[in-house]
């Protein structure tokens, strides 16, 4: 049915439409909805990672997680973090999902957008081989239920010709769904995805697949990655492409590229003492220490005036776990080593306890000492 030009605007701004969305370069309706949706999750996600910072037991939960990427050769924490927080806010913390559209309804004036806000709370997740493949919806055969579904996206897709899995948390829209965080997307070939899925479920005890994948949200994400990842490898050996193996800790430490230019520098404080303090044959087995100084600086934020005492807290933390006895060090040694008082390692150790425990919790096979002795004695 066609509008008045005199009526008001279906995009709930007030105006009449003649004033509005008229004018054909105008987003439509649809489109400023989905805008809308879009800072709303980004706004949630956001509240969301800020509480992860002081959440303990979340924390040592997402260094296990982290750990099964490790695991199978994936150590790009951007998407592990990604991954984890997405999982963590929408999955782990649905309630507190629901809160907040709550607390946001009174911020939102246009009519669409709260009608839409009545049904986002209703997440569910949705896995299944991809039907059609579009730049602003995907048809896919939903494995929960075997119902074939239409998947609407915020944000315009890259499409690729192979994609043939899709993995996101949705809530109701139209006639469809609507992806809240963009669907993860791999060309992994379905029947074997669907076969390793059904057979994890068969042996879960969950008493629907539905459940199954409340349950195993992360982990199913982890299958397509690792789907991925050895496609990847795959064509690599297929190419006879040589790998870049890491020549020594600095390289190691490059990898991580913080956003912020002093954190990097604590970084290559650890590496260049890793490269020229510590024997050849040993230098690979300590390069932990910089993955658990990259955990604290992402985790905790800190204000940092001296990137090195980073490097020395490390050091007092983990001396007591080091079996092979190559981080002996006091603090006075550390000192003068890095050029930071001993009051200054001392402080530090204690802020950086809390991730060094959750990074040893994570890793028990490296650490068979109890984490009890994380903590360097001066």
């Amino acid at each position: 049915m066609a509008i008045g030009r005199n009526e008001p605007c279906p995009c709930g701004s007030g105006k009449k439409y003649k004033k509005c969305c008229a004018n054909t370069d105008t987003p439509s309706i649809d489109q400023l909805v989905k805008k809308d949706i879009k800072e709303i999750v980004t706004r949630y996600l956001e509240h969301a990672e800020h509480k992860l910072k002081f959440d303990v037991e979340a924390n040592q939960l997402k260094q296990q997680e982290w750990k099964k990427f490790s695991d199978i050769g994936v150590e790009d924490r951007d998407t592990q973090h990604s991954i984890f927080l997405t999982w963590y806010a929408l999955i782990l913390n649905r309630e507190k999902w629901q809160d907040f559209l709550h607390s946001e309804q009174k911020n939102i004036t246009r009519k669409r957008t709260k009608e839409a806000m009545k049904q986002l709370e209703h997440t569910k997740i949705l896995i299944g081989s991809i039907d059609d493949l579009a730049s602003d919806y995907i048809k896919l055969t939903n494995w929960t239920d075997n119902e074939s579904v239409t998947l609407y996206q915020i944000d315009r897709l890259e499409t690729e010709e192979d994609a043939s899995s899709v993995l996101t948390i949705a809530a109701p829209y139209r006639d469809g769904w609507l992806s809240l965080p963009a669907p993860l997307i791999q060309p992994i070939p379905y029947e074997t995805f669907e076969s390793d899925l059904t057979e994890d479920f068969n042996q879960s005890g969950q008493p629907d697949r539905q459940a199954y994948a409340d349950s195993h949200f992360f982990d199913m994400q982890l299958t397509m990655v690792l789907s991925y990842v050895e496609k990847e490898a795959d064509q690599t050996h297929t190419e006879e492409q040589p790998q870049t193996e890491v020549a020594n800790a600095s390289d190691y430490a490059y990898q991580f590229d913080l956003d912020i230019t002093m954190y990097n520098e604590a970084l290559q404080h650890l590496a260049e003492f890793l490269d020229t303090d510590i024997d050849a044959n040993e230098q690979h087995n300590l390069y932990y220490l910089i993955d658990i100084v990259a955990d604290y600086l992402r985790d905790k934020q800190p204000n940092m005036r001296k990137p090195a005492a980073c490097a020395a807290a490390v050091i007092n933390n983990m001396k007591d776990l080091d079996t092979n006895q190559t981080l002996q060090l006091t603090q006075k040694e550390l000192g003068e080593r890095f050029s930071v008082s001993p009051n200054t390692i001392s402080r530090l150790t204690k802020d950086m306890e809390e991730t060094v425990y959750a990074y040893v919790q994570a890793n028990p096979d490296r650490f068979p000492a109890s984490p009890q002795q994380v903590g360097g004695a001066s």
